[in-house]
């Protein structure tokens, strides 16, 4: 849309966890630059924080409910920065047991039955996207807006995700933007592609499956973890879990570029 510095500019949700909340600084959880926020900010546009570090995303859309129920108004423009699906799950358990993502925990039992019940770790992915984005949709026709997502540590799949209408895969894969193009890397715009680095097998009981059924999980957790290799890459660096102020700067130019802002 372009508008004049004399023209209304439409507000700026962004929301998510910590991808959405900018450059982390290596070694120290301190955000040293705010990312989209920022490129959005300094284009004189009205951001409205709606991100939560260290957070997972059921929490973050409440959070979000908030943001739109005392700010939004028709026009503005919501950004929603996708997580891994399975946080949803592993941090509230955590937090019933005292302990920290980044803890040594083992063997949490109701992480370990959700996934026997899905049938798989990938299964249970699905699963866990599906009442994501149903959560994300009912908010956003509470408020009528059309919520545009985009795809970070997990893409957005959208094998699962068209059937809610008022959520739009405006950006399938933020990393396919940032690291696609190496050969080295190949799949990252696939729906289903996701990178996990803030739990690890551990975390699951294995010794409580049959023989096949751990090995079937082992071979989906090696899959998924083996993605994460990517995070080598300078675009997500100084800390390595997290795309830099140029990896903001990409997607801010390419959402610029595909909404005519």
């Amino acid at each position: 849309m372009n508008p004049s510095s004399n023209e209304v500019k439409p507000k700026i949700f962004v929301s998510g966890s910590s991808w959405a909340r900018g450059e982390w600084a290596v070694g120290n959880p301190v955000v040293q630059h705010n990312g989209i926020r920022q490129y959005f900010t300094d284009a004189r546009y009205t951001v409205v924080d709606a991100s939560q570090a260290r957070s997972y995303h059921s929490r973050v859309i409440a959070h979000l409910d908030g943001k739109l129920a005392s700010q939004y108004t028709e026009e503005d423009l919501v950004f929603f920065i996708m997580a891994d699906p399975l946080l949803d799950l592993i941090m509230p358990e955590l937090a019933k047991m005292n302990l920290k993502r980044d803890s040594d925990a083992k063997n949490l039992p109701k992480f370990t039955q959700a996934i026997k019940d899905a049938g798989g770790l990938i299964n249970l992915v699905r699963q866990q996207q599906d009442q994501i984005y149903n959560q994300l949709n009912t908010v956003a026709k509470k408020h009528s807006v059309n919520i545009h997502c985009i795809g970070g540590a997990y893409n957005v799949n959208t094998d699962i995700s068209d059937k809610y209408t008022n959520l739009n895969p405006t950006v399938i894969s933020w990393i396919y933007l940032l690291a696609g193009h190496y050969k080295e890397h190949p799949g990252t715009q696939h729906p289903e592609f996701g990178i996990t680095y803030t739990w690890n097998i551990d975390y699951i009981d294995l010794s409580t499956y049959t023989s096949e059924f751990a090995d079937q999980v082992k071979q989906e957790f090696n899959l998924i973890s083996d993605s994460t290799r990517i995070m080598d890459e300078f675009i997500f660096h100084p800390d390595g879990l997290h795309p830099n102020r140029e990896g903001h700067k990409i997607l801010y130019d390419h959402l610029v570029n595909l909404l005519n802002l």
